[in-house]
């Protein structure tokens, strides 16, 4: 999944490589975020998702990552949006 995001693709290649900068470091949290969604090794995949995002920057960053990786793989989920009604309604 990582590997088919274009802004990450390359990222991935040069760190899988060796390659270590401070571009490069990040890759190890997309693919940490990308496993939490599809899962792996006896971890299962998820099927839903619950974001706290940065509403002036609407999916972007590693959250915006991850929301993505669960839109490919069809994986429902909200964001604060959703849920704050729901702490403000009970």
């Amino acid at each position: 999944m990582s590997a088919l995001n274009k802004k990450t693709k390359d990222l991935l290649k040069r760190y899988l490589t060796g390659e270590r900068n401070r571009f490069t470091d990040k890759v190890s949290f997309i693919i940490r975020d990308t496993i939490k969604v599809i899962g792996v090794m006896g971890h299962p995949a998820i099927s839903f998702a619950i974001f706290y995002d940065d509403l002036l920057a609407p999916k972007t960053g590693g959250t915006g990552h991850t929301m993505e990786v669960c839109v490919q793989c069809q994986v429902p989920y909200i964001d604060q949006n959703v849920w704050e009604k729901w702490l403000i309604e009970t």
